[in-house]
């Protein structure tokens, strides 16, 4: 960061975000979401969000099946910041 500046350090700091909504998502699909699957009443309201949350969280693991893969596309982002910004360094080598 010191020869790159501290605007360098912001994809790293994405790196770390994306393994928090990682590990967010697994925790919350396996202590709640599908723990509560078929095992507690909802009302039709609750049982949509219920849904809508679940998928949300199995996206992260299960997208691009035809679909956008937005959690692989936020990984390429920044994974494509970091080779712009260290590409000094990579081609020195």
């Amino acid at each position: 960061m010191v020869m790159y500046g501290k605007k360098a350090g912001e994809p790293f700091d994405e790196v770390v975000k994306l393994t928090n909504r990682l590990f967010i998502a697994s925790h919350r699909l396996g202590y709640r979401y599908w723990k509560e699957q078929g095992r507690r009443s909802f009302t039709d309201e609750q049982f949509e969000r219920h849904l809508a949350k679940m998928h949300e969280y199995e996206a992260i693991f299960w997208a691009d099946f035809g679909e956008v893969d937005e959690f692989k596309k936020d990984v390429n982002e920044v994974i494509s910041k970091i080779e712009n910004i260290c590409q000094k360094i990579i081609e020195k080598k």
